[in-house]
């Protein structure tokens, strides 16, 4: 039984439909925001949505993040596939970016969505910060070379140091006869 009288909201809702917390639009309350969801007026956004102060609503994050402040891939906090495309994201080292390949220097982990930094004497890596793909032309006092995914100085015997590419220095096998060499022919 009703007694048609007019019951103030609660205080979140600027707007309420058949009782005081079945909200339809959110306000401040002493300067705090609350953001409306599936009628009601929430402090935080459930994850993947984002407190819009303009209007006092979540709202959507990219389809890259899982967690964000802004619409865009560059206001992510955390990454995530996209489910539709199959497409990865990760959140690029030190930043709020999602992107779907690393910088230079960085690799991704797949369990996190995060991008993080190669071991300093890797250009590149896969996996792990010291499995090393390419190695940090250092200058031509210091130079590293590829040898087992990992970035030395010195290649070990049976291997010489082949520099014949300026920025992918490589530990290369010697010729089959050889124990020890400087390069790749046996003379």
């Amino acid at each position: 039984m009703s007694d048609f009288s007019c019951r103030p909201c609660h205080a979140s809702c600027s707007l309420c439909n058949t009782s005081s917390i079945d909200c339809q639009k959110c306000k401040n309350v002493s300067g705090v925001p609350y953001f409306y969801f599936s009628n009601e007026c929430l402090l935080n956004c459930p994850d993947g949505m984002y407190g819009q102060k303009s209007n006092n609503t979540c709202t959507t994050c990219h389809v890259a993040c899982s967690l964000c402040f802004g619409p865009l891939s560059t206001q992510c906090t955390e990454c995530q596939p996209d489910l539709l495309t199959g497409d990865y994201y990760y959140l690029s080292y030190n930043t709020n970016k999602c992107i779907q390949v690393c910088p230079y220097g960085q690799y991704a982990v797949n369990g996190t969505y995060r991008c993080e930094l190669c071991d300093i004497n890797c250009a590149t890596c896969d996996g792990s910060a010291k499995n090393c793909l390419s190695c940090t032309y250092i200058n031509t006092i210091s130079i590293v070379y590829l040898f087992n995914s990992k970035c030395i100085t010195v290649c070990p015997n049976g291997y010489w140091m082949n520099s014949s590419v300026i920025l992918d220095h490589q530990c290369t096998a010697c010729h089959a006869r050889c124990t020890i060499c400087y390069g790749p022919s046996f003379n």
